[in-house]
């Protein structure tokens, strides 16, 4: 068989093993024949996997963070409700025993905070103007542990009394609001009287969403509660995790917590669907980019392949005229791409680990970009996702389109006559 080194026998009488291992050698062999093309094609394999990893790693870790950014705002990771409360937000779908449940559900490992809330729709009045609106009863030491809400104060301070109110600027520049001014609710009770809350505006908010600012009060829970006739009961027992990537395993100890006929476990994705729908959307656009990546690194692998065959026709003749079959030399070139695929793959993959493993640790800052992060609620630092799926997805990806785009113009072999490509000039 020809290789750089000359003519070897062919292992026509060895057993299948042996063959095998002749026809790895050969192939292997073969590969440094051109070095230089071997490597510059490793190296592109290597820099496609490369980069498709750090991508990938990078745009799950900045979505992780981007569910938790939008989440912790006010949603949190996830809800218990009403069983109707989801499809129609009224007063009276409302439930008891909320302190027994937080303390419950605060006890699962791997929960950071649980905070109770009540919500009702109502008329917001000073003096004269009047607007409609939310008005939300929280617990102000709760929702500061892991709401960002109370951390977008503009003027004041968050819910330092038991009569205070925290309002959106937006609403607060409607009614002509200032700190310190009287500002009134006016709804319904629970059992269809008239609510009359009175509260004073000790703190102004801003979020850059105009339905918050211009829509939602936030008071204390036992305020509302007593001025809606509530009692005891709550609309919202909003949950906060550690790591919202875990809820998918903390769900079924969170719903064993629950009465299925008097409590709905909510996650993030029916609360706030639109931060699901827009990850889904991005998502789609970048696996369309990573494929054009990986689809120019494979045209380039298939130009190698098409390379060597009009090279090397004359040593496919004389292996055919030896006694070879076709199918063996297609074999052989198929050995040499995934060697070729097999040194990029090492490489990219090591490379990635690399610089994506100690990131995943301390982050990667912004930096300049700080500024418009904050503004758009984006992550200051990314913290790429480092796990095994990531690592190998790409490569493997490769590794198939490898295989694909090299058996193509290596199955033309499979026509060529001896004596044909014994004279081709290459």
């Amino acid at each position: 068989m020809v290789t750089a080194a000359g003519v070897e026998p062919l292992p026509g009488a060895s057993s299948a093993p042996q063959k095998r291992s002749g026809l790895v050698r050969i192939a292997w062999r073969n590969l440094w024949r051109s070095s230089r093309r071997t490597v510059l094609t490793a190296i592109g394999i290597a820099g496609s996997i490369f980069l498709v990893t750090a991508l990938i790693s990078m745009q799950l870790g900045a979505y992780e963070q981007m569910i938790d950014i939008g989440t912790r705002l006010m949603s949190g990771h996830a809800q218990v409700q009403h069983p109707l409360y989801r499809d129609e937000q009224k007063l009276e779908y409302a439930f008891g025993g909320a302190d027994e449940i937080a303390d419950e559900l605060r006890a699962i490992p791997g929960v950071s905070n649980v905070a109770s809330r009540t919500e009702a729709f109502a008329l917001i009045s000073v003096g004269e103007r009047s607007f409609g609106g939310l008005v939300m009863g929280v617990d102000p030491r709760a929702e500061r542990t892991f709401a960002e809400l109370p951390e977008r104060v503009t003027v004041g301070e968050y819910l330092p009394t038991g009569q205070s109110a925290y309002v959106g600027e937006a609403l607060a520049r409607n009614l002509g609001l200032e700190i310190g001014d009287e500002i009134v609710a006016l709804g319904a009770t629970i059992d269809g009287g008239v609510a009359a809350g009175v509260y004073l505006v000790h703190g102004l908010f801003t979020t850059g969403n105009v339905e918050l600012d211009r829509g939602v009060i936030q008071v204390p829970i036992d305020a509302m509660q007593a001025d809606f006739e509530l009692g005891d009961r709550v609309h919202r027992i909003v949950i906060a995790l550690d790591r919202v990537g875990d809820l998918d395993d903390l769900r079924p100890a969170l719903e064993a917590v629950l009465d299925p006929e008097a409590h709905r476990f909510v996650p993030w994705t029916e609360v706030v669907p639109e931060i699901e729908q827009s990850i889904e959307m991005d998502w789609v656009g970048a696996q369309a980019m990573y494929g054009l990546l990986m689809a120019v690194v494979l045209l380039f692998v298939v130009n190698t392949i098409v390379i060597i065959i009009f090279e090397r026709m004359q040593e496919f003749g004389m292996l055919l005229a030896i006694g070879m079959r076709p199918l063996g030399i297609v074999r052989m070139l198929l050995l040499e791409a995934v060697f070729v695929w097999a040194l990029g793959a090492v490489i990219g993959v090591l490379l990635a680990t690399a610089i994506i493993l100690p990131l995943s640790v301390v982050g990667l800052s912004i930096g300049a970009l700080e500024g418009t992060a904050e503004m758009l609620f984006l992550p200051r630092t990314i913290w790429p996702k480092f796990d095994l799926t990531t690592m190998i997805l790409p490569a493997t990806v490769m590794f198939f389109g490898t295989i694909v785009t090299a058996t193509l113009p290596a199955l033309r072999v499979r026509h060529l006559k001896p004596v044909e490509a014994l004279r081709d000039r290459g």
